[in-house]
């Protein structure tokens, strides 16, 4: 079947990406994607959903439309964004939904699959990954730059600020996000990377740009210290005054990006 005239022809509404929400739009294309893979019916959506969500159907409701239906309909759109994003990942476990088909150069299933391209059509942040579950993905460069410093640090002597890193993507990637421990663990894994190239361990980030002579760029020294900053000021952070700056998800990926960057700038030139 070809694409619709808006792909085929490189058409599309500019919005802004759509983070820790789940749209209507989305919800309504879970139902979609469920009549596509066979279950047509309120009854038989209802039955799989009920299932996921360990929720008891509702026993007074017998006829299709528009009891259950109206069930179904509430089921998929009351539940938290966080929830539904659960709900997907839970049916995409099931056996029967797994069983609906293959698709070539996808070893994903036909369901993940095609929640993906709605999640793409919708401007969403999230996606199925390989291994089953929904992630948020960032630009190509955000991608590009957080394996990059990951591969770098893959190597004994980085151990921990590597733990660090990869805790502050687990906090980034959980439902819901964790946006004040994601940057808190990328400036600490900076700050680790540096005390271990500085031979200063337990010494500060801004310390150890005075005190060594590590031959950075002022410009990069500046952005390691912003990450740093930003850090140590959000909420539960080492010098955060009362309460605390609460990140938004924006703050996050931009210190999480910002933090991938310093860290394969200082550990390539440590390499050199």
């Amino acid at each position: 079947m070809p694409e619709h005239f808006s792909k085929r022809y490189g058409h599309r509404q500019r919005i802004p990406p759509i983070r820790e929400a789940a749209p209507d739009s989305v919800r309504v294309g879970l139902r979609e994607v469920l009549e596509n893979l066979g279950f047509t019916t309120p009854s038989s959506q209802r039955r799989v959903i009920c299932q996921v969500l360990r929720a008891r159907p509702d026993p007074s409701n017998w006829s299709e439309y528009p009891n259950i239906e109206t069930e179904v309909d509430g089921l998929v759109h009351d539940v938290q964004w966080y929830t539904f994003y659960d709900l997907c990942e839970k049916l995409n476990k099931l056996e029967e939904i797994q069983s609906k088909g293959e698709i070539d150069d996808y070893s994903g299933t036909v369901f993940a699959h095609d929640m993906n391209q709605i999640f793409s059509e919708e401007n969403v942040v999230y996606r199925f990954s390989e291994d089953g579950y929904i992630y948020p993905v960032g630009s190509e460069e955000f991608e590009e730059a957080t394996n990059t410093a990951t591969s770098l640090l893959d190597d004994s002597e980085f151990a921990a600020p590597l733990e660090q890193f990869q805790k502050a993507l687990g906090f980034r990637n959980s439902l819901p996000p964790d946006h004040p421990n994601a940057t808190k663990e990328a400036a600490n894994s900076l700050e680790a990377v540096l005390q271990i190239i500085a031979k200063k361990p337990g010494m500060s980030l801004p310390q150890i740009i005075t005190n060594s002579e590590l031959g950075y760029d002022s410009h990069v020294e500046r952005v390691m210290k912003e990450v740093y900053g930003l850090g140590c000021a959000v909420q539960g952070g080492r010098h955060a005054s009362v309460g605390g700056l609460i990140p938004t998800a924006y703050d996050s990926d931009w210190v999480i990006h910002c933090a991938a960057a310093c860290i394969k700038y200082a550990v390539s030139k440590y390499r050199e």
